[in-house]
């Protein structure tokens, strides 16, 4: 056993989940919660981190909708916190499953707030022969308000 710098240790996590079927729709709910509650030889002065997260999805006639969530604190310095919300669609016919969703992150880095949106479609197929065909699309914006006082910084995805 050592001690590895900056590494999270003494880790206690929870989680529930609930899956139910309702006439042909499916709900699935869950979450939980991490917390460690040391920090070996950590040069930040951050002992302690915690992350907590959340879940839903409903499923219907080949139709799933979701959301999540997950709250971050303290990974890395005092104060370099993440809130990451994400939502998606899906439907599958027959072998083959199309995706839509979104995810919008907020990253506190101790010096500021960085904010990234990532869209994305994607599809898949199982072939038969156990193949797995993907095609995914993605696009994501990043904004930095932390670059100067009063200045944003765009990426060129952004427009």
């Amino acid at each position: 056993f050592t001690n590895n710098t900056g590494e999270f240790s003494d880790i206690v996590s929870v989680a529930a989940n609930y899956n139910q079927d309702f006439n042909g729709v499916t709900f699935i709910i869950g979450g939980g919660g991490t917390w460690s509650m040391d920090r070996e030889a950590d040069l930040n002065g951050v002992n302690d981190a915690s992350d907590y997260n959340g879940y839903v999805q409903v499923s219907y006639a080949g139709f799933t909708f979701g959301g999540a969530t997950e709250w971050r604190y303290n990974f890395g310095t005092e104060g370099q916190d993440a809130r990451i919300f994400s939502t998606g669609v899906s439907y599958g016919i027959d072998a083959w499953t199309f995706v839509l969703g979104w995810s919008h992150g907020e990253y506190e880095m101790g010096v500021g707030t960085d904010n990234l949106d990532v869209f994305a479609l994607t599809t898949g197929s199982d072939i038969p022969a156990r193949q797995e065909l993907a095609l995914m699309v993605a696009s994501h914006a990043r904004r930095s308000p932390r670059i100067s006082s009063g200045t944003s910084v765009r990426h060129a995805s952004e427009g």
